[in-house]
């Protein structure tokens, strides 16, 4: 997790997170990440790789809101996350997927009619 924007520009995040479970948590000041970059060399080729993966998951998402329907997000998060689904509320579930709690209840029903 991270708010990529916020770190390159050493600006403060416009985010909050909140963690629904106990997590551990490890916080890597920038100006070690760009101390790593200058000292070895093939750091700076995994800082390139975690920000290829950033950026690509960004873009999923965003386009998940623009082409894709409630349902469809709703189905790549559970082929996604199948664990999930029964550790975390609706409430949560739909605010993640962009929609609104009867919505996701809905659809939720539909896919589980015989």
């Amino acid at each position: 997790m991270t708010d990529y924007l916020s770190l390159l520009q050493d600006q403060p995040s416009r985010y909050h997170y909140q963690c629904l479970e106990p997590v551990s948590l490890v916080v890597v000041h920038f100006d070690h990440i760009r101390k790593g970059y200058d000292r070895y060399p093939g750091f700076e080729r995994n800082g390139r790789l975690i920000a290829e993966a950033i950026l690509t998951r960004l873009q999923k998402r965003v386009e998940g809101f623009q082409f894709d329907s409630a349902e469809q997000r709703y189905l790549g998060f559970m082929n996604a996350n199948p664990d999930l689904l029964n550790r975390i509320s609706l409430t949560h579930l739909s605010s993640y997927l962009g929609i609104k709690r009867p919505s996701l209840s809905r659809i939720r029903a539909k896919l589980t009619r015989p």
